[in-house]
C-alpha cells in the first residue's frame, strides 16, 4: 500500500490534483450523505474489478482546517480504486464554524456509516482501514490514528499515510494565515491536546507512514515524527 501511494503521487506528476472532478463514477456514488450537515458527504470509488475488497481507504483532504474539498484528492482516490481497494473520499465540517474535535468525529461517522453498509461498499467482513491525508487532512488522520476511541470510534485504524501533516502542534509555529487558521480550528484547546505525537498510547497498533517535502515551507522536516 505504501508503494502504491508513492506511485500514485508520481503518476500525478508529483503534485496533488487541483480540483479535479471524479471521472466515470456513478452519480449515486457521489456526494453520499454520511450525516445531517452539508459538509458531511463522501464519494465512493468502488474497486475497479467490482469484487469485494479487504481494505477500506479513506481519503482526507487538506486546506488548513478552514477550507478545502474532497475533489482536491479525487485523482488519488481514483488511483487506489484502480488497485481494487474500496475508497471513500470524504468532506468534513470546517473551522471556524466547526472547531476541534468535530472533524475527527466526522471520520468516526464515515467509518460507522460504511460499516453499516459494508456490502453496498464492496467490503469483505473484518476489512482493514487505511487513512490517507494531505496537509491538515494528514494531521487529522495522524491524530485519529492514535486516538480512535477518544473520538467515538470502535474500529482500529490499521494504517495511516500522512503527507505533509504536522505531528507536534506544540512546537509548530506557522505564521500569518496558517497560524490564524490553526487557532480557528483549535479554539480554547491546548496545542498538546491536538498534537498526534503527544498522544501516542503505549500499546499503539496503527502503523504510520509520514512524509514531507524537503523544501516544504509550511511543515518542516522535524515534524515527521511520532
Amino acid at each position: 500500500l505504501v508503494l502504491l501511494f508513492v506511485r500514485g503521487i508520481i503518476k500525478n506528476n508529483q503534485n496533488l490534483p487541483d480540483n479535479d472532478l471524479p471521472n466515470d463514477i456513478p452519480e449515486n456514488n457521489l456526494d453520499i450523505a454520511y450525516g445531517d450537515y452539508p459538509k458531511q458527504t463522501l464519494d465512493f470509488y468502488a474497486p475497479e474489478n467490482n469484487a469485494n475488497s479487504d481494505t477500506l481507504v479513506i481519503v482526507v483532504h487538506g486546506g488548513a482546517w478552514i477550507a478545502g474539498d474532497k475533489n482536491y484528492l479525487a485523482n488519488v482516490a481514483g488511483f487506489f480504486s484502480e488497485q481494487n481497494y474500496a475508497v471513500m473520499n470524504m468532506n468534513y465540517r470546517l473551522a471556524p464554524a466547526w472547531k476541534y474535535d468535530t472533524q475527527l468525529r466526522d471520520i468516526t461517522s464515515v467509518i460507522s456509516y460504511v460499516n453499516s453498509n459494508n456490502e453496498r461498499f464492496k467490503l469483505n467482513p473484518n476489512y482493514k482501514i487505511v487513512l490517507i491525508g494531505h496537509s491538515a487532512g494528514a494531521h487529522l488522520s495522524d491524530l485519529y490514528g492514535v486516538r480512535e476511541s477518544y473520538y467515538g470510534g470502535n474500529k482500529n485504524i490499521d494504517y495511516v499515510v500522512s503527507l505533509a501533516g504536522p505531528t507536534d502542534i506544540s512546537v509548530y509555529n506557522p505564521e500569518g494565515e496558517i497560524d490564524r487558521a490553526l487557532d480557528a480550528f483549535r479554539g480554547d484547546v491546548s496545542k498538546e491536546e491536538i498534537s498526534p505525537s503527544r498522544n501516542v498510547p503505549m500499546n499503539e497498533k496503527t502503523k504510520f507512514l509520514l512524509m514531507v517535502g524537503t523544501n516544504d515551507n509550511l511543515v518542516p522536516e522535524e515534524q515527521v515524527t511520532l
